[in-house]
């Protein structure tokens, strides 16, 4: 009989250290676990930073080579004597911003000119007795892939107090290029 009542007081006992050592193992595999998911959720969190860091330096990255494939495409065009210049390949040997709706053979149309710092809705016309200013922009559309993408020229021309003649101009430069993307869909 001491037997069996020395069995039973160390199975109370087995049993009473059975029960908190079952729960602490619970509680450490648990906690284990959430650390897991929480350290998948910050790499996962890192990823998705990442790759949206990525896909604006690959945008950035490639509207950066359109406008630099315009340039080449210019300049290949002077070098083979079809224009004088690359502010020529924009705008046409017929100047396509004096008059509104006119298209480049490059594809350049006028976006907006301003005379003297106020814009001009119609023909473009210098007015004499004055020193006369045009800042001028010209754009172009592409769609690529499902992006629509405009290419911005800014061109500024300046002509001598009195002069007249659009084509006589005393100075004569391009201010800035700039591509832009839209936030458009163009297949929908």
């Amino acid at each position: 009989m001491k037997d069996s009542k020395k069995n039973s007081k160390n199975n109370l006992k087995n049993k009473g250290f059975i029960l908190p050592t079952t729960l602490f193992i619970i509680t450490f595999l648990v906690w284990i676990f959430s650390m897991i998911l929480l350290s998948y959720k910050t790499e996962l969190d890192s990823f998705i930073v990442l790759k949206s860091t990525n896909d604006e330096y690959w945008l950035l990255e490639n509207l950066s080579t359109i406008a630099e494939y315009e340039i080449f495409k210019g300049e290949s065009l002077i070098n083979e004597n079809e224009y004088d210049d690359i502010i020529q390949y924009f705008e046409d040997k017929d100047l396509v911003w004096i008059e509104k709706d006119k298209i480049s053979k490059s594809g350049y149309k006028r976006l907006e000119v301003k005379h003297n710092d106020k814009f001009i809705l119609h023909k473009v016309e210098l007015v004499p007795f004055m020193r006369n200013k045009l800042e001028i922009k010209l754009f172009k559309e592409l769609n690529i892939e499902d992006k629509k993408i405009n290419i911005e020229i800014k061109l500024f021309y300046e002509y001598l107090f009195g002069e007249t003649d659009i084509l006589k101009s005393f100075k004569r430069e391009i201010q800035g290029v700039d591509v832009i993307l839209k936030n458009e869909n163009i297949r929908n």
